[in-house]
């Protein structure tokens, strides 16, 4: 596109700014990009309900799923996809109810909480045990789980918009006994989600009203909210490399934030459908982008430009995550037009993987 400049007797055309700015392109980096279309797709159908969340071991050697059964299903995904591979806890929660949500401890390889909103409780697990190691029954539903990245402390999202905290009653850290702690945040509507920052001081929460809020942690001090989309924010996530924080939302926009200044740096359109998943890779390069489609789309982080899109033959991602040290992307959702079938599928690539 052209600019017009000058007066009667003439015109100068001035170029159009490069998109994305020159020296944030892979070549000024002197990065090599990934070539995505290279990558290996394995899916697994599963029961006859959807898969709600997959999450990543820290060490990235397991991958733990939830939501089809009445149980975490524990898979090795670098080994194999199929069922007789896998271990289904049991023993848990109560029998015939549904896992909701899971997460794997920040800290152990082995150590995972569950919760299901059927039976009010959260459980915690060692998986080189069979059975669980703790219970503990909670007043309300739990619908979001997350490890602080010390380990000693968890922060839950009860059914609505209030976020309490648990820690550990005592040391060693292998002791499981965990239980909520006095204070709970309450005041702030419409929560969406929630992500600790790196040292753990910190919680940033998207919320309904287009704006993600930061929070002060432990104490579940308000501090300031940021407007970042029109309509609904709904999913945020952190930048391993600890500089940026994007969001995504009801407006198909990834925006891209400065850590420091909380001032937006990139802003990418993804599509006219909302934005429900977001996830960094391991280096920070590259953003998985999961909207209210059967396609994944992948872009760069550092510009914004958009690499690779590819189509879920499973259906809708309800959950999207990257490795934590290796290029594979895991994801789990229901097959669409109502047709409930939930369904694992993990991208690798050979000579990262």
């Amino acid at each position: 596109m052209a600019a017009y400049s000058g007066g009667m007797s003439g015109v100068t055309l001035t170029p159009r700014p490069q998109t994305p700015p020159s020296n944030l392109s892979f070549t000024a980096r002197e990065v090599v990009p990934l070539n995505f279309r290279s990558f290996k797709t394995t899916i697994t159908q599963g029961k006859k309900r959807p898969a709600l969340q997959c999450v990543w071991s820290v060490d990235g050697q397991r991958l733990a799923t939830c939501g089809n059964e009445h149980g975490v299903r524990l898979w090795n995904p670098q080994q194999s996809l199929l069922a007789k591979d896998t271990t289904l806890t049991t023993g848990g929660h109560t029998s015939g109810c549904d896992v909701t949500a899971c997460a794997w401890s920040s800290f152990h390889k082995d150590f995972f909480c569950s919760s299901s909103e059927q039976d009010r409780a959260l459980v915690f697990w060692d998986a080189r045990k069979k059975g669980p190691a703790h219970q503990l029954k909670t007043p309300e539903t739990i619908s979001r789980i997350l490890y602080a990245p010390d380990g000693d402390s968890i922060a839950v999202q009860e059914h609505g918009s209030v976020i309490k905290r648990l820690e550990l009653k005592m040391l060693p850290r292998d002791s499981h006994k965990w239980d909520f702690v006095p204070g709970k945040l309450d005041a702030v509507e419409g929560i969406r989600d929630f992500k600790f920052n790196h040292p753990g001081d910190l919680l940033f929460i998207a919320t309904k009203s287009g704006s993600f809020t930061t929070v002060e942690y432990p104490t579940l001090n308000l501090l300031e909210s940021f407007k970042s989309h029109t309509g609904y924010c709904n999913v945020l996530d952190l930048d391993p490399r600890g500089s940026y924080m994007a969001t995504g939302g009801e407006d198909g926009m990834v925006n891209i934030f400065n850590n420091v200044e909380m001032q937006l740096s990139r802003a990418t359109f993804i599509s006219d459908l909302p934005i429900y998943n977001l996830s960094y890779s391991f280096d920070g390069e590259y953003l998985a982008v999961g909207q209210l489609s059967s396609e994944v789309v992948i872009a760069s982080s550092v510009s914004g430009e958009v690499l690779y899109r590819e189509m879920r033959q499973g259906g809708w991602p309800s959950c999207i995550t990257w490795h934590p040290s290796k290029y594979i992307i895991a994801t789990c959702g229901d097959h669409p037009k109502g047709r409930a079938a939930g369904w694992i599928a993990v991208n690798s690539m050979t000579q990262h993987s």
